[in-house]
Formats: structure tokens, sequence, C-alpha cells
């Protein structure tokens, strides 16, 4: 189960995966660490706020709230309930070399008690910014 939920799964450019937390209860303060090994810019963020295959979307918890702390600073990031991936462009860019994304609220699915979290994506000016997947945790 950990190996094929990992982290990892939530940066690895595919829908089809995905990160589910294995916590007791529905996630909240679950978290994915990411360390760069470079400072990065982004404008625009993108999430697939669950587990996004047709037969696991409704049955696993889905992300409503997530909080992404970069440095001293953080964002507070929010999601329909629905199975698209969700941009969300910010206000202004920002730079980071380190992030972490913590579960707040979530759907509730009222079968498994996991949440999941398909992708993380970051674009800068329309272009997608690639990350080293070593940094995730």
């Amino acid at each position: 189960y950990k190996n094929t939920y990992t982290p990892a799964k939530a940066f690895d450019n595919n829908l089809k995966t995905g990160w589910l937390e294995a916590a007791q209860g529905p996630g909240i303060s679950e978290s994915i660490s990411l360390n760069l090994n470079k400072e990065i810019t982004v404008d625009e963020i993108a999430i697939a706020p669950g587990y996004f295959h047709p037969k696991w979307w409704k049955a696993n918890n889905r992300v409503k709230s997530l909080r992404m702390t970069y440095g001293k600073r953080s964002l507070l990031l929010s999601f329909k309930d629905t199975m698209k991936v969700q941009k969300i462009k910010l206000a202004e860019e920002i730079r980071f070399s380190g992030v972490r994304v913590v579960i707040k609220e979530v759907y509730a699915s009222g079968k498994d008690d996991d949440t999941g979290l398909s992708e993380i994506e970051f674009y800068y000016k329309g272009e997608k910014v690639e990350i080293d997947m070593s940094g995730v945790k």
C-alpha cells in the first residue's frame, strides 16, 4: 500500500496515480514536503484534489483545502469537489526551493477514510516548472 500511493505519486505527471495518506481518520494535517536543489518561481498552481480514478473518486476523501508553506510564508488553497484539475492563479509570483503541502479540510467519502491527491503542478508564465522527484517526501 505505502509503495503504491507514495507522496512522489503527486508529482509524477500521471493523473491515474496519486498520494493517499494512510493516517487514522481523514488525514487532516497530513503533508507532503518537496525540497529542491534550486529555487523555482511560480505564479500558478494546478492541483488534482482527490484520487482521480473514476471508481475511487467518491470512495476516498477529496481535498477541500490545503495550506502550502514556503519559507516563512503560506497560502491557503481551496478546491471544488469535482474530478477536474484545478488551476489557481496566484496574486503574485512566489519563489521557493522547499514547499510543504498540508491537508486542512476534506470532502468526506462516507466509505474509505483516506484522502487522495493525484497531482500537484507548478507553472510560471504559462510554462510547467519541472521538478526533481528525488526531493519529495
